[in-house]
């Protein structure tokens, strides 16, 4: 893989995006390569009078429809175009026997145009797709997820933690991609507002609500304080996305109950308890509360009148909820009226909006500029690993056509078949992925498939975690990690410009592994290029610091997975182990917001008695002192010392 490093950075934006569009997105995300021609528009026709067609074959024409929704065949066999025919031709033949309701005109006046084009539109669309798939995916989750729970708080519960742990924060240098929820869940990777958006998919499909609350402090309305706001019992209960945790009183205290919206408009002291973390409350001020905004999370689809007609045909206790009602009806209040209750005084149903975040997503999702084509290849790459290979006419590497088994795998985690794919990750992806990066073949193509099996091994503890599976989960985490490091003291070894003695090898590996257990404030590219030098005794050069950077963004997972195998020691009861691992996320890694929100807690809390063998001692925890910590520089600078003397006691000998 690393002779592939400094070349692929090289390949054209355009060449990245054919790649992700012949090969991988398969319809999750939109494929156009830039602005075409505008085509006349014709006028809208008049909607045609239903004709007369029996529930049975309507009923057999929506399951048609619905049956290629079906989330194991997201990218993989689903036909947009194929639901959309479907969906018309039940409108055509079947629709309008169902009440619809307006949507009320101060919603839609806060609507971006295409959104309002979207909202009246008489016929389906790309976007009614997006919704539908979203909500047959969302469904399986939120049942896999909260098959244990008793009430809608502890499903609410539930369901965030888990959207915590698999929507992993992403680094600002990303910036804002056009994914959907449903993407963005299946990527794992995004903001405190893409965390917002997925909880709110999945609660739908609970038939909970959930709003965005923003605090319009700044004129900038692309970075604004957010919060999830879950409407429970009446009360709009508050979830802090970005620290991944819910909003209480005293936030070290995990048995107090979820603040409300109400509770924190009135009792501003609330935010002392987050001073100090780079949370979204942390940036508010107890002015700042009184400028709350609610939200409502979706695309127009979502309240639309053709949406409202196929979710009442499609009702049910087990049906999807792909439409939300928006007014007052005789059916009882709309979900502007019930939020604007639960919000309090100073709130009114007039002044719930539509989530400007994600109706300033689908523009990009249909043109994204170059830097976004980049990035989205580069989370979504690994969809459509391991590749066919065959033989060319000189026996040569040929490359076939996509499996796209991580991508169907990656599915089947979500749609509840763990046992599924914990079996056929290592078979099916990770030693296939590895036999593909050492063959010759397009450079994207290796790249693909390393990171495909990378990812497999992430999503792998990932799920093992999600099963109670601790310290499988642990020993997963640990795996990723030694293979991060292996391949970055590999590819620095590979790049010295000259041959290492193996006494400095040994040092530079020791000196890693300190790197990564201590990184302190600086990157772990910066970390290890400092050990580096120390080591090797001379400035690290230009191949090494660049391939440095370059392995740090492929194994993107480090710092999540050290929270992941903290959280997992946690729940194991061993919280000095935890609280040391969470020293091993670095600063400037984008999980190391909740790993400072994790340790202000655990350091504070009282441990939970660790558990105890037959004989009384203690199951996972031993009497040993901490050693003391060492900056990895200074660590770095002992070992080279020692294998200094190795060599000359070598060359003695």
């Amino acid at each position: 893989m690393f002779q592939l490093l400094h070349r692929i950075n090289s390949v054209s934006a355009s060449t990245w995006w054919a790649v992700a569009c012949g090969l991988v997105v398969g319809g999750l995300v939109g494929c156009d390569p830039g602005p075409q021609p505008a085509a006349p528009r014709p006028a809208a026709p008049a909607p045609e009078a239903p004709r007369q067609t029996s529930q049975v074959r309507c009923d057999e024409i929506l399951k048609s429809a619905l049956e290629q929704l079906e989330p194991r065949s997201l990218g993989i066999t689903a036909d947009t175009d194929s639901v959309i025919r479907y969906l018309r031709e039940w409108t055509g033949r079947c629709g309008g026997r169902n009440k619809t309701f307006e949507v009320p005109k101060s919603f839609v006046d806060a609507m971006t145009d295409p959104e309002r084009e979207n909202l009246g539109a008489l016929k389906y669309g790309v976007r009614d797709i997006e919704v539908l798939r979203e909500a047959a995916l969302f469904k399986l989750v939120a049942t896999s997820i909260t098959a244990t729970a008793k009430t809608d708080a502890e499903k609410v519960s539930l369901v965030f933690d888990h959207v915590v742990r698999t929507v992993a924060m992403a680094p600002a240098s990303m910036g804002v991609l056009p994914f959907t929820a449903a993407d963005r869940y299946l990527v794992g990777v995004g903001s405190g507002r893409d965390r917002v958006m997925v909880l709110a998919g999945i609660l739908r499909q609970l038939r909970i609500e959930t709003l965005a609350i923003e605090f319009p402090v700044s004129d900038d309305p692309s970075n604004l304080p957010t919060l999830a706001g879950v409407l429970l019992d009446g009360e709009l209960r508050l979830y802090e996305p970005t620290l991944g945790e819910p909003v209480r009183i005293n936030r070290r205290d995990q048995s107090s109950p979820v603040v409300s919206l109400r509770e924190l408009l009135t009792t501003p002291s609330i935010l002392e308890s987050y001073a100090g973390l780079r949370g979204e409350l942390a940036r508010l001020k107890p002015e700042d509360l009184a400028k709350a905004r609610l939200a409502c999370v979706g695309q127009a689809s979502l309240w639309s009148q053709r949406m409202q007609d196929l979710q009442q045909s499609i009702a049910g206790v087990d049906a999807v909820t792909a439409a939300e009602f928006l007014a007052d009806s005789e059916l009882g209040p709309g979900l502007l009226s019930r939020v604007a209750k639960a919000g309090g005084d100073g709130f009114a149903a007039e002044k719930v909006v539509p989530w400007s975040y994600v109706s300033g997503l689908i523009p990009k999702r249909d043109r994204p500029d170059e830097v976004q084509q980049r990035q989205l290849y580069f989370l979504t790459g690994a969809w459509a690993a391991p590749f066919n290979v065959g033989q060319d006419e000189n026996g040569q590497p040929k490359l076939g056509t996509p499996t796209r088994a991580f991508l169907r795998l990656r599915l089947a985690l979500a749609s509840g078949g763990a046992e599924e794919a914990l079996a056929a990750f290592p078979s099916e992806v990770i030693l296939p992925c590895r036999a593909l990066r050492m063959m010759s073949l397009p450079d994207e193509v290796r790249f693909q498939a390393e990171d495909a099996a990378n990812e497999s091994s992430y999503w792998m503890a990932l799920c093992q975690f999600d099963r109670g599976a601790m310290r499988v989960a642990v020993d997963g985490c640990d795996r990723y990690l030694r293979a991060a490091r292996q391949a970055m003291l590999v590819s620095v070894l590979q790049t010295a410009g000259a041959d290492v003695p193996r006494q400095k090898i040994a040092a530079l590996e020791t000196a890693f592994e300190e790197a990564f257990r201590l990184p302190g404030d600086k990157s772990l590219a910066q970390v290890l290029e400092a050990a580096t030098q120390v080591v090797l005794g001379r400035p690290a050069n230009d191949a090494q610091r660049r391939t440095l950077v370059f392995l740090e963004g492929v194994y993107r997972r480090i710092g999540a997975m050290q929270l992941l195998k903290a959280k997992a020691l946690a729940a194991q009861n061993d919280r000095e182990a935890a609280l040391k691992t969470l020293q091993s996320v670095p600063v400037t890694d984008a999980a190391a917001v909740e790993a400072a929100a994790l340790r202000s807690v655990w350091t504070d809390a009282p441990e939970a008695k660790t558990p105890e063998k037959e004989d009384g001692t203690p199951a996972s925890k031993t009497d040993e002192q901490p050693a003391v910590e060492k900056p990895p520089e200074k660590a770095a600078a002992e070992n080279a010392a020692e294998g200094e003397k190795a060599e000359k006691k070598d060359d003695t000998d």
